[in-house]
């Protein structure tokens, strides 16, 4: 993949992951974890969308995934 991609967090190795609520679209780092938190990894089983494409809704806003969002064109 090239240029910057979003997806969801990966919680399938949480013991009991929380599956019933609206996840939080991540902005990805070159090695596909999150920006906001290079210390979480993204799920390969989420659609990956480009930033632009991520409803304003479910966006991150944690300080670096929002910084990406809003340069996203």
């Amino acid at each position: 993949m090239t240029g910057q991609w979003a997806a969801a967090r990966d919680g399938s190795w949480f013991n009991h992951p929380n599956t019933s609520t609206p996840k939080v679209i991540h902005v990805a780092t070159s090695d596909g974890f999150a920006l906001c938190d290079p210390r979480v990894p993204l799920s390969e089983h989420s659609a990956w969308l480009r930033p632009q494409e991520v409803p304003v809704e479910v966006r991150c806003r944690r300080r670096a995934c929002a910084a990406a969002f809003d340069g996203a064109h």
